[in-house]
């Protein structure tokens, strides 16, 4: 048997041993409450992020569709009353025009800010805010599809033309070069065909199966 004195330190030792490992279980507990709580900030503050992030995408939306709206206001009362007499004067005797025509074919869309069209002639504007090199591009591709979506003009010719109330990146020299019509605001704010006249517009429906 140990002595009274060593059984008393034993004791003591394990007395000890049991209060630290009282404390450490503590501080275990505290550090879980702790890491549960920052995690219930983090998931707090993650999803007022996304609820930010949210707000600001629909208030984006609502700007841009409120100036979709209000451009293509502005393009109809710039372009459509007189854009038929402009390319009458360049010999298309186009006299109708119709704006944000639209075609769905095989779950494909395509849609043109406005076509002017006669018996025999076709002539697709693309409208932009800022006119860019890739702009035309993408006009140049809808224009070689525009019989499969737009089946029954079939036979008639197919001119194209761009126009921006900004043109950059020498936009419309390329599309000139294009075969493509160029229409820009002149005087007194009044859309006029930027093409000089020794311009020849390229025929679209002949590379067009």
């Amino acid at each position: 048997m140990p002595e009274p004195e060593l059984k008393n330190e034993i004791q003591e030792v394990w007395k000890l041993f049991r209060e630290t490992d009282e404390k450490f279980k503590e501080s275990d507990r505290m550090i879980q409450e702790s890491r549960k709580e920052w995690q219930d900030r983090a998931m707090s503050f993650e999803k007022t992020i996304q609820e930010s992030r949210k707000e600001w995408q629909d208030r984006a939306k609502y700007v841009d569709d409120l100036f979709s709206v209000q451009w293509g206001k502005l393009i109809e009362a710039l372009v459509k009353p007189g854009v038929l007499k402009l390319f009458k004067a360049r010999g298309i005797q186009v006299h109708q025009a119709y704006p944000n025509a639209e075609s769905q074919r095989n779950g494909d869309r395509m849609e043109l800010d406005l076509l002017l069209t006669n018996d025999k002639d076709v002539v697709v504007i693309e409208v932009k805010t800022t006119l860019r090199i890739e702009d035309v591009r993408w006009h140049l591709e809808k224009l070689s599809k525009f019989f499969s979506f737009f089946p029954r003009y079939k036979g008639s010719h197919v001119y194209g033309a761009v126009t921006g109330l900004k043109i950059v990146e020498d936009a419309d020299r390329f599309a000139y070069k294009q075969g493509l019509f160029v229409l820009k605001v002149g005087t007194e704010d009044m859309i006029e065909i930027a093409n000089d006249e020794k311009f020849r517009p390229k025929d679209f429906s002949l590379e067009m199966v």
